[in-house]
């Protein structure tokens, strides 16, 4: 359920696996450990907290040996990975397992890089992890900028959500974390990040939008990539474009082409769109 999910992506978050028997879960917010302690109770288990008072302490081998059965694996910060009972379960269970995700290892109100106020980071170790996050993001529409970054230890994996992409991020996933989900008073109301944007247009006369609209004359003439939102305003003088608008493609870069000997080649493709992502099924 909703609870045993968030709960998973805590766990994957800030929690350990690291000796027998013990499942370890360090935070320092209150509404995370309620959450944590709620599920506990529910499965029968106690809590135990340590010296360290933002260690939380399970102490049950049945548990333990349960939750790498399910495909918990904690060991190791750059070995993490999404259980497969959340890759294969709706989409209400992986929004509240991306929750638990982003609570403890997303960054609301993030300005790295000179990002936006109110932009939203994930952050991990892990390279499978963080692609399996950026898929299931996809699932609901939400476009990441994927990128990594180099540090003393394994180097860091860093998933960035700007303008509506955050914003997207905010209402149709969110935190739990009132602090967090707070950030989102922080986004502009108008923005565009230049990364889900329609990368070339057919040639048309720019001279086909009126005089008072003259700046978008650029967007005819290739000289910048227009944004979906843009498009639809751009298609009220220019109707040839509407058959752009949907359906609504994400458009990417080729980054090579590779020559290689004759194989077969299998294919998932949605009926009506025909898009070739499948909507993130893998």
């Amino acid at each position: 359920d909703e609870n045993m999910a968030y709960c998973l992506g805590l766990l994957i978050g800030d929690g350990g696996l690291t000796d027998y028997g013990h499942v370890n879960l360090t935070t320092a917010d209150i509404e995370i450990k309620k959450a944590f302690e709620g599920w506990m109770h529910s499965l029968g288990l106690r809590v135990v907290p340590l010296k360290n008072r933002y260690r939380l302490s399970v102490y049950s081998r049945l548990f333990h040996n349960w939750l790498r059965h399910i495909g918990v694996s904690i060991t190791r910060s750059e070995s993490k990975y999404a259980p497969e009972v959340i890759l294969s379960a709706p989409k209400l269970i992986i929004k509240a397992f991306l929750q638990g995700l982003f609570d403890t290892d997303g960054l609301s109100n993030s300005k790295v890089g000179g990002s936006m106020p109110g932009a939203v980071e994930y952050c991990t170790a892990s390279k499978q992890l963080a692609k399996q996050v950026h898929l299931l993001l996809l699932q609901f529409g939400i476009v990441g900028k994927l990128r990594f970054r180099k540090n003393q230890k394994h180097g860091a994996w860093i998933i960035q959500l700007l303008g509506d992409n955050a914003r997207h991020f905010y209402s149709e996933i969110g935190f739990r974390l009132i602090r967090k989900q707070y950030s989102v008073r922080l986004l502009p109301k108008i923005s565009n990040n230049n990364l889900d944007v329609i990368p070339y247009l057919p040639p048309i006369d720019p001279f086909k939008i009126p005089h008072n609209h003259r700046w978008d004359r650029r967007y005819l003439r290739g000289t910048r990539a227009a944004s979906y939102e843009k498009l639809e305003k751009i298609s009220k003088y220019v109707p040839e474009l509407k058959s752009l608008l949907t359906p609504k493609f994400y458009w990417d870069r080729v980054v090579n082409v590779v020559e290689t000997e004759r194989s077969k080649c299998y294919d998932l493709s949605i009926l009506g769109t025909h898009a070739f992502v499948t909507n993130g099924i893998v």
